[in-house]
């Protein structure tokens, strides 16, 4: 059945936080700058006093909400680009989020998870961009051409083993990225070992070419 986003989510705009009030510790406020392509780099938010951050429940974020940048820049700078979609790690539960975005919650219509792989989908990036407007460098839309994007949404059973599908594809992405980032580190030492090992034996023992091949021929099995 055809919704419009409006008709599925709530939204909130972020918040103008000033930067005076910026300190070391505290809630953790969400900023554009801190979006990953899919989620929020935590390490990299500012914080306000907790205190402080009590009057302002109503730009609140919890895991799983949906950002969107309201924003950026043209698709040729895609790693800040405006519409941009991410979804709120668990350890940002309690944050604020910032200005230019805006957040969003499915309600009893939807699953949260499907309508963030719905937003995360081809058919939203273009709309997205046929709705921007603003100059070369920046490009900026409004909640009200969000809140217009339609988009044919099956039963909730089914919204439900689609969102389980991608996410455990997700999962499996993260798991092998990370691996072959351990494995890139681990390679980059062992290199480094050898090339400091065969400077430091060529400078003490004046090892020739032939040597070197030998001593190379060893090290490697």
């Amino acid at each position: 059945m055809g919704y419009s986003l409006e008709e599925v989510a709530t939204f909130q705009k972020g918040f103008a936080f000033k930067s005076k009030d910026f300190i070391d510790k505290g809630t953790k406020l969400v900023k554009v700058s801190n979006l990953t392509d899919d989620s929020v780099n935590a390490n990299e938010c500012v914080n306000i006093d907790e205190g402080q951050a009590q009057n302002y429940n109503k730009y609140s974020l919890v895991k799983d909400d949906i950002i969107i940048t309201t924003v950026g820049s043209w698709p040729t700078n895609p790693t800040s680009v405006v519409g941009k979609v991410v979804k709120v790690p668990d350890e940002l539960n309690n944050s604020l989020l910032n200005q230019n975005a805006v957040r969003l919650r499915g309600n009893e219509k939807v699953v949260q998870n499907y309508l963030y792989y719905l937003l995360k989908s081809n058919d939203f990036k273009e709309y997205i961009i046929g709705t921007a407007q603003g100059s070369a460098n920046q490009a900026s839309i409004t909640q009200k051409d969000i809140k217009s994007f339609k988009y044919e949404i099956p039963n909730k059973p089914l919204q439900k083993s689609i969102a389980h599908i991608l996410t455990t594809l997700d999962e499996k992405i993260e798991v092998n990225n990370q691996i072959n980032k351990n494995l890139e580190t681990m390679v980059q030492a062992i290199f480094k070992q050898w090339f400091v090992t065969l400077n430091f034996l060529m400078k003490r023992e004046n090892l020739t070419n032939l040597a070197v091949e030998k001593w190379l021929e060893v090290s490697l099995g």
